[in-house]
């Protein structure tokens, strides 16, 4: 598959299942499990065209907050969860398995399929002290 050789997705893996989030009759975003790690997994996404998704679809990236690199690839959430109702996927890089660093972030598909980041959240120090990811310091808010 294209996401096994463009990312080097986990074949087996992948098997264990998309999750397709519907955007008109004709389009999903696919949420494709990548990888796991020793604490978490990755997933990427694809827009597809549903009539034929084989031939017809785009990986889409997630953009870090302007001037930051993200610590994950452009491709890439860790983490995923999705909230349909809002229309946005949130996902947490821990840095490592204590769970007192890494990156919180959340993104939104806009009308067009692609992701914005709305929420962008980063403790830095691995200082012993564990908090939820949705609680390290806020680097950038959008709307």
């Amino acid at each position: 598959t294209q996401a096994e050789k463009k990312y080097g997705c986990n074949p087996e893996l992948m098997k264990t299942g998309i999750t397709g989030f519907q955007m008109s009759e004709e389009s999903a975003i696919w949420e494709i499990r990548c990888q796991i790690f020793n604490i978490q997994g990755n997933s990427v996404f694809a827009l597809v065209y549903l009539p034929d998704p084989a031939q017809n679809l785009s990986f889409l990236t997630f953009k870090g907050p302007s001037g930051r690199k993200r610590t994950s690839e452009p491709a890439e959430l860790m983490s995923p969860s999705w909230d349909v109702k809002t229309r946005t996927v949130t996902g947490v890089a821990l840095g490592r398995s204590a769970g007192d660093c890494g990156v919180y972030e959340r993104h939104r598909v806009n009308e067009a399929g692609e992701f914005v980041l709305i929420e962008y959240r980063e403790k830095e120090a691995c200082d012993g002290k564990a908090v939820k990811p949705e609680q390290f310091p806020l680097v950038y808010r959008g709307r």
